[in-house]
């Protein structure tokens, strides 16, 4: 009975009622990670004070781009040697994140596609106001190769491997107090062949839930849904609800977690 009369207090305390300013967090698996590892190891001068928990907080990566960003503009022994790409890749984050990034005259579209897609360079569609946020992206990825020496007595040259993805992803704030984003794609896939025996062996695709065979030998058929809710609940502690992976560790494979498991049910406390 107490836990019960003690519940309304407890979502009380949690509610995002007064809440600071808020974020949303990248997607697992994004080439943004590969953009920070590199900017550590070459800021070596300058502590970026990520931790090893992923995915990492949108708004602390705009932080510390730009305060990497300003540091070479004001030049010196600080300085962190860029290369072209290293720059083009920060402004392309900055571009993609302008809920937090400093506004810049390069993200602006001088076309909009109808006048309202791709008004910014950075995402198709965006709504940008005092008290509210959203951006909606288009997903489409397809790859195509031959794996040599994967014959399948069917294929004399190889067996084409292929990845086809097509779907949506829609992250915002409201008011900077809550922080959403929502991520889905439908996927056919035939991966190489080593990964085709996995799943035959273990009927599961690996990082995947539900599956169907494809009309392809040896392709799947599956949906990849994720999504998360975050909240502040003191100015140096946010609650995420949501479903979706979360990385322990560094390096490739996770401390805790498999990285061959699906996306999961949580709720997590994170704190700076």
């Amino acid at each position: 009975m107490q836990i019960i009369k003690s519940l309304p207090r407890l979502l009380l305390f949690l509610l995002p009622a007064t809440a600071f300013s808020q974020t949303s967090y990248l997607i697992p698996g994004s080439k943004e990670y590969i953009l920070l590892d590199r900017l550590e190891i070459k800021s070596n001068n300058h502590d970026l004070n990520f931790s090893t928990v992923k995915p990492y907080s949108r708004r602390a990566m705009v932080r510390a781009i730009e305060s990497i960003d300003s540091i070479n503009l004001i030049g010196g022994a600080d300085s962190v040697r860029l290369t072209p790409v290293d720059r083009y890749n920060m402004e392309r984050f900055l571009m993609n994140s302008s809920e937090w990034a400093k506004p810049r005259e390069s993200f602006i579209s001088k076309k909009p596609i109808l006048k309202h897609f791709y008004k910014t360079k950075g995402n198709a569609l965006e709504v940008n106001n005092e008290d509210f946020f959203l951006v909606v992206n288009p997903i489409i990825q397809y790859q195509q190769s031959i794996e040599g020496g994967n014959s399948q007595n069917v294929y004399p040259k190889g067996q084409n491997i292929f990845l086809n993805s097509r779907g949506f992803n829609i992250r915002g704030l409201i008011d900077k107090r809550v922080g959403f984003n929502l991520y889905l794609t439908e996927n056919q896939e035939r991966a190489p062949l080593y990964v085709q025996q996995l799943i035959a062996q273990r009927r599961s695709v690996p990082g995947q839930g539900f599956y169907k065979d494809f009309k392809a030998v040896g392709g799947t058929d599956y949906f990849d849904v994720r999504g998360s809710v975050t909240w502040n609940v003191a100015k140096f502690i946010d609650m995420q609800f949501g479903y979706d992976r979360n990385f322990i560790g560094t390096g490739h494979r996770s401390l805790f977690m498999s990285d061959n498991s699906s996306n999961a049910l949580f709720l997590k406390i994170n704190t700076r």
